[in-house]
């Protein structure tokens, strides 16, 4: 009995299965995707397509907000007359003739005098500057005045011939107002200091002024003449045939302060898709050229259709990974080509569960592959290191599926 249960066994293990293996690959479509920008400064009027949609080459896909875009390119006009007008006032100190606003347009007219206003503002500044610290000196110098007279009739009177009491008293009082003369003379040199150095203060905040204006300028003529080319041409239109894959979300009646990608094709041109997916060379055993495989689209594993196809290429990547390759048969391309399911085309690649088929394969050889997945057995003394050696995080036992 011992014996024929022993060949029950070696006719067990010598037996033809099943197995499969797990994987985490990558799907993409084989072309690159084709993106429709709206560009910076466009306000968008109108998109007249969804997601999933088809369209053909040179299909209007967007439309731009026109008259939204015209009132803004009269708007930045009208800013970069005022800078320009205020920046010269600046530049030159001299207010500019109102006699030349009078042909301008209402709206460059109006900011064309308020640039007149905020220059001569900027000037009563350094003018309010100047007369108080001119003011507070003359009051300063009459007061100097005073306490030299004060001090020259006082010394006359310190003669010989006055009582001592009295020239005592006469020469306290004269060294006091010569200490508050002295006073006097240092708070003069401080206000002259603080004058000088309020009209460099200003004299600095006027070329400031003047670089930010340059700046602004720059910035909105820069923009007013891109605005004005888009004006030109208000469509935004696909270069080429193929499938909307997504669509962004863009506030309407706010012009961009950036290039922003709006839509995303999957070109009609494309033919087919790549995957592929990492096997470590522990798990080399297991995969193939000519294994069957299944796929399914992580985020999809209970809703998405599971996609077929086999291994059609390995190819080392490095010291610890081959790169397997897998082709897709027809009938799951047509299913990702399909805009109603969409499942590989919301970007450029789609991480995916791939599940290696692997048939007619002994017991035996699937006991090994556990031996040598869960224990990464390498060596015939295997378990002496295991007990001298602590286990490392790459040592982990890595879950598959018999």
């Amino acid at each position: 009995m011992t014996a024929l249960s022993g060949c029950w066994v070696v006719l067990a293990l010598s037996g033809k299965i099943d197995s499969h293996h797990n994987f985490v690959g990558q799907l993409s479509p084989d072309s690159d995707p084709v993106i429709v920008v709206l560009p910076k400064g466009g306000i968008l009027k109108e998109l007249h397509v969804a997601r999933s949609e088809k369209v053909t080459r040179n299909q209007t896909v967007a439309t731009l907000d026109v008259e939204a875009m015209q009132r803004r390119v009269d708007e930045l006009g009208a800013a970069v007359l005022h800078d320009n007008i205020l920046r010269e006032c600046l530049l030159i100190e001299e207010l500019p003739d109102t006699a030349y606003f009078v042909d301008l347009p209402e709206m460059e007219r109006d900011h064309a005098r308020l640039a007149r206003q905020d220059c001569q503002s900027f000037f009563n500044e350094k003018s309010q500057l100047l007369q108080q610290a001119l003011s507070d000196r003359a009051s300063m110098h009459e007061e100097r005045i005073l306490i030299e007279r004060y001090i020259g009739l006082l010394s006359t009177g310190l003669r010989q011939d006055i009582e001592p009491r009295k020239r005592e008293d006469d020469a306290r009082q004269v060294l006091a107002l010569g200490l508050l003369r002295n006073k006097l003379d240092r708070q003069i040199a401080t206000l002259e200091f603080s004058a000088d150095k309020g009209g460099a203060e200003w004299q600095k905040q006027r070329l400031e002024r003047v670089k930010k204006l340059g700046d602004s300028i720059r910035r909105n003529t820069t923009q007013r003449d891109r605005m004005r080319n888009l004006l030109e041409r208000p469509r935004l239109q696909v270069p080429e045939s193929g499938f909307v894959v997504q669509v962004r979300n863009v506030q309407r009646d706010t012009a961009m302060h950036e290039d922003v990608d709006l839509l995303v094709l999957r070109p009609e041109s494309g033919t087919g898709y790549n995957a592929s997916f990492e096997v470590p060379h522990h798990r080399l055993d297991a995969v193939a050229t000519g294994n069957k495989v299944q796929m399914t689209m992580l985020g999809m594993l209970d809703g998405g259709p599971v996609l077929a196809g086999e291994v059609s290429a390995l190819k080392t990547t490095g010291q610890t990974s081959v790169r397997a390759t897998v082709t897709l048969d027809n009938e799951s391309i047509a299913r990702l080509d399909n805009p109603q399911i969409g499942i590989a085309l919301r970007g450029l690649g789609t991480a995916s569960i791939i599940r290696v088929e692997k048939t007619g394969v002994t017991a035996v050889q699937i006991l090994k592959q556990i031996l040598n997945e869960k224990l990464l057995f390498r060596r015939e003394d295997w378990f002496i290191n295991r007990l001298l050696t602590p286990a490392t995080s790459s040592e982990r036992p890595i879950m598959i599926q018999s």
